[in-house]
């Protein structure tokens, strides 16, 4: 999947407290396309936003057919509020910081009840987990589970732009 969302967020080592990067990608939530754009950049604190279709459905895991050559996306559920979604983009952050040698274990987007509560570069290790996955689960009892990418749909009758997010209230149905 080429889109991507972006936090704003100046993590910093671990070790020196240099700022590693001002902004971390991930895959969750509305992705309107592969660049930063002003408008959807998140920051700690916002909710994830979702494409929300004429008919009030907020589709999972769906591609949508914006006008012209834009195809943006809902990556993920909005029915799954509490996850890690990792910065596989940047992979740099998972080497060693630049400025003292610290090892690094990429950068994480920790999302609770749909609201990003953390951008964070991670420790050595990243999550501990093991496995290509950039999304996890957190679940109730604190451990990560994968979740993995289904085949995405596509729809081009989804209506006018409009977005859900956690602070609008009660989901909408949804199918997927």
């Amino acid at each position: 999947m080429p889109n991507f969302s972006y936090v704003e967020a100046h993590p910093a080592c671990r070790n020196c407290g240099v700022v590693q990067t001002d902004l971390i990608s991930f895959q969750w939530g509305y992705l309107p396309g592969y660049g930063p754009r002003t408008e959807h950049i998140y920051r700690v604190g916002d909710p994830i936003a979702w494409r929300r279709c004429g008919d009030g459905t907020v589709p999972a895991w769906t591609f949508f057919h914006e006008g012209g050559d834009d195809i943006a996306c809902n990556a993920g559920s909005p029915a799954i509020g509490d996850l890690h979604a990792l910065d596989l983009q940047q992979a740099w952050l998972a080497e060693s910081c630049r400025s003292c040698g610290e090892p690094m274990g990429g950068a994480s987007v920790e999302i609770r009840g749909g609201i990003i509560v953390r951008a964070s570069i991670l420790p050595a290790g990243g999550l501990g987990v093991s496995g290509p996955e950039d999304l996890w689960r957190i679940e109730e009892d604190g451990s990560l589970s994968p979740i993995p990418e289904p085949v995405m749909s596509v729809r081009a009758d989804c209506g006018p732009r409009a977005f859900w997010s956690v602070a609008d209230g009660a989901l909408p149905s949804s199918p997927g």
